[in-house]
């Protein structure tokens, strides 16, 4: 996560201060952003995707997606206070940036399927991109059926049980970053399952 802190500017940002989680969308960031198609669809899967070496509590990030990063995180992060959004794939969490701005980050636990990463890895042929990795030792698929990376848009798909992926999406439009976002969205992944670890 280091690399996040260190990009102030090019990490994230956003407009007005918001009140906090339970603030409702007033900023006209679009919490549908996610193109997938995936994100809407139940099915049984084939387990295609990696497993993951050890499912993690996601009691709280289902309760509140807001949950997904800690304080320090948003703090390290640079970002202001999150707050709840909804979709029609499940809870979802944004954060406007403190130090760039027009720029937002959020992560969406995919509750509509039950497949987990294996959602996104069974529409690998529909994908723009598909680029698998892992984050924090957990297995992750940077991938969208439109590419839209040039314009500040990355979705990284992370597995966090084999049941559950976490969608973390960035809109990036003023910082430095905008032109490369995925970096961006791996440094909020990567706090999310630190945030997730500790419990």
């Amino acid at each position: 996560m280091n690399r996040a802190l260190t990009i102030s500017v090019t990490a994230l940002a956003l407009g007005a201060a918001l009140a906090g989680c339970n603030k409702s969308n007033t900023s006209g960031l679009p919490m549908n952003t996610p193109t997938s198609e995936s994100n809407s669809a139940v099915d049984s899967g084939s387990g295609s995707a990696p497993r993951v070496p050890a499912p993690l509590n996601t009691a709280s990030l289902l309760s509140d997606a807001c949950t997904g990063l800690s304080s320090s995180a948003v703090s390290q992060l640079q970002l202001k206070t999150g707050y709840t959004k909804t979709n029609n794939s499940g809870p979802t969490c944004a954060w406007d940036s403190s130090v760039s701005q027009f720029d937002t980050v959020s992560i969406s636990p995919i509750t509509s399927s039950k497949t987990g990463l294996s959602n996104i890895y069974d529409r690998k042929d529909k994908q723009e991109y598909f680029e698998p990795t892992s984050i924090g030792g957990y297995p992750a698929v940077f991938a969208d059926p439109v590419d839209r990376r040039k314009d500040g848009r990355c979705s990284l798909h992370v597995a966090v049980t084999d049941e559950l992926e976490v969608l973390v999406f960035t809109q990036l439009s003023k910082s430095k970053a905008a032109t490369n976002p995925c970096p961006v969205a791996e440094d909020v992944a990567t706090a999310m399952i630190d945030t997730l670890k500790a419990g």
